[in-house]
């Protein structure tokens, strides 16, 4: 756990040294100004690597889709996820 409002520049520094395959991301509230989607992109584009698992209530106003990226829409679906990786 890295903490809520963690800068993107901190996350780069930890992928960047730990290499984490996955990195999951619980979405609770959008509290800039920027929308859900924009920093989904930034997600995806900087760390291709990784795959970015999101979960939360602000899933449901994710409509991109990438190819290392993972939406858990519901609880169910989280664990059916965790259970089969």
């Amino acid at each position: 756990y890295m903490g809520v409002d963690l800068p993107f520049n901190d996350l780069v520094t930890y992928v960047k040294h730990k290499n984490p395959t996955h990195l999951y991301f619980h979405a609770i509230a959008n509290v800039s100004e920027v929308p859900i989607e924009q920093h989904v992109s930034t997600l995806v584009q900087l760390f291709p690597d990784q795959q970015i698992l999101m979960s939360g209530p602000l899933t449901k106003e994710i409509k991109v889709s990438h190819l290392n990226l993972k939406v858990l829409y519901s609880l169910p679906e989280m664990l059916a996820y965790i259970k089969a990786n």
